[in-house]
């Protein structure tokens, strides 16, 4: 079935709402707007992804995390059986298009269980379709973007452009992670996991389909896709009960991720505090949407990998030598933030993310900061730090605050 966003918030009309954020600012999601593009793509998949995506229970040097977790999913279901009613800025936060709106309450108990604070890059209404209907979503060893108008229009003339957009958008694919051919008016839909083995399934249909696919250049297996012919070309992939669960989608993107415990911190990157906060978040969800986010599998995780705050530290210290790309070691905007009894808010510019940084008490990347020590110089997919003349911190007396380890990671 073909769901709108109208329609994903009617599923939970049951919530009503009632504190303090500002929507988001009116923009198309995923309408190709420069704010809300997906840079992150360029990250390379973690050492310790499966750690953050297993749901292990009590990794070394975090006491107690399989209770935490545990407390964390029960006090979610507990919230959900009463149906305790959305606030103002979680509804703000679901309107504006960075997650669904069971998922925004689901966060906001993690969050103020674990004391702590996180934000979220722009998801946009296509992902967030196929998130509802419950396809998996990409980690970071797929690098290819999802089929939305921006993409489209970047990889076809205008007038192609405008044809294959209303077939996709008809058939129902805008939303999937796409592989795209100008040349030859054709694409490639990722597959997810679940595809494995239908090539010998003994539902005629599932076989049919694991026939059709083909691995593609980044490893996965592919569907194909004429976009001069959208609906034949679609017929095997539709014949299949629930396909729309079968191709990739896009994640929750986080881009900050600290905590409040004694002295606030920005967690350091590839840490077991990174990992315990990311199991949180992942855990909450689930228990808000087990049918189609079960704990037991943990490729349905929407939260893959670290926040975009440490990009630079985990880069430099895991992949030495990779290119820094511009777009992932810079803030991008707009965020969704929810801070432990702050709530949440949406963070539209550098000011205001400095803002919730200084309210919160946690020092923020000198990079990010408008007279930090540092900065980013150079083309934009191989930019390098570069230390600034002396200055005062931005937001602050001119007394540095406690430098934190993701901080000194980052050559601060």
């Amino acid at each position: 079935m073909n769901i709108t966003q109208a329609e994903i918030n009617a599923q939970f009309a049951g919530f009503s709402f009632g504190e303090t954020a500002q929507p988001a600012a009116a923009t198309r999601a995923e309408g190709g707007s420069s704010q809300v593009a997906h840079p992150l793509r360029a990250l390379p998949p973690r050492k310790a992804s499966v750690d953050l995506l297993s749901g292990s229970s009590s990794p070394s040097g975090v006491p107690g995390r399989g209770a935490r977790i545990k407390l964390i999913m029960d006090k979610v279901k507990a919230e959900f059986q009463t149906a305790h009613p959305l606030t103002l800025s979680e509804q703000a936060v679901a309107d504006g298009g960075f997650m669904l709106a069971e998922h925004v309450r689901a966060v906001s108990i993690a969050m103020r269980t674990m004391n702590a604070g996180c934000s979220f890059c722009h998801a946009g209404e296509w992902t967030l379709r196929k998130i509802a209907a419950g396809a998996e979503a990409k980690g970071h060893d797929t690098l290819d973007k999802t089929l939305k108008p921006s993409s489209i229009s970047g990889a076809f003339p205008s007038d192609t452009a405008q044809r294959i957009l209303r077939d996709a958008e008809n058939a129902n694919i805008l939303g999937y992670v796409a592989t795209l051919n100008a040349e030859t008016q054709s694409g490639a839909l990722v597959m997810g996991r679940k595809v494995a083995g239908f090539e010998v399934s003994e539902e005629p249909e599932k076989e049919a389909l694991g026939a059709a696919l083909e691995y593609g250049s980044n490893g996965k297996q592919q569907y194909h896709v004429d976009f001069s012919n959208v609906d034949a070309s679609l017929e095997t992939l539709k014949a299949v009960k629930d396909w729309e669960q079968l191709p990739l989608t896009g994640d929750y993107d986080l881009h900050d991720l600290f905590s409040l415990a004694g002295q606030p911190h920005t967690v350091p990157s590839n840490s077991p505090e990174e990992s315990f906060l990311i199991d949180a978040i992942n855990a909450a969800i689930s228990a808000a949407d087990s049918s189609r986010r079960p704990r037991s599998d943990p490729s349905m995780n929407l939260v893959k990998h670290g926040p975009q705050v440490n990009y630079v530290a985990y880069t430099k210290a895991e992949e030495s030598g990779t290119q820094l790309k511009r777009t992932v070691a810079e803030p991008r905007f707009p965020l969704a933030m929810y801070v432990a009894k702050f709530g949440w808010t949406i963070v539209k510019d550098k000011e205001q993310l400095i803002d919730m940084y200084t309210k919160c008490n946690v020092a923020m990347k000198q990079t990010w900061t408008p007279r930090g020590s540092q900065s980013f110089e150079g083309p934009e997919d191989n930019v390098t730090l570069r230390r600034r003349s002396s200055a005062p911190m931005a937001g602050g007396s001119g007394t540095p605050r406690r430098t934190s380890l993701a901080n000194v990671l980052d050559g601060k």
